[in-house]
């Protein structure tokens, strides 16, 4: 467990994939909607808080530019810490969970859209 409820367990499989999948892979279409772009494309230097996705990524520098921006940028009721304060490598591993879903090129191939 991470804190309270949240199990870790549940995030490690998506991390692992993200590093079994080569983060440069040759993708050219990103697959998940919202706030994503169409195709991935590397992103500036200033591109530091989801760094291991900056040379191909399916999101925008200003949806992960900051912890803060990650962390509320779902609203209100998904902030990962509604439950109480985390531990700092916590907070670091749900950074790296949202940064895997927001601008890995391959994390939208496990997401079914309704129709």
């Amino acid at each position: 467990y991470c804190h309270g409820n949240i199990k870790l367990t549940y995030f490690v499989p998506w991390l692992l994939l993200g590093l079994v999948i080569e983060v440069s892979s040759d993708h050219d279409t990103c697959f998940l909607q919202y706030f994503h772009k169409s195709a991935p494309s590397p992103e500036p230097d200033t591109f530091t808080e989801c760094h291991p996705w900056k040379d191909s990524a399916c999101c925008s520098h200003g949806t992960v530019e900051t912890y803060t921006k990650l962390k509320e940028g779902y609203g209100e009721e998904y902030h990962w810490d509604r439950c109480g304060p985390l531990s700092q490598a916590c907070e670091r591993f749900f950074v790296q969970e949202a940064c895997f879903y927001e601008c890995d090129p391959n994390a939208g191939l496990y997401r079914k859209y309704n129709t």
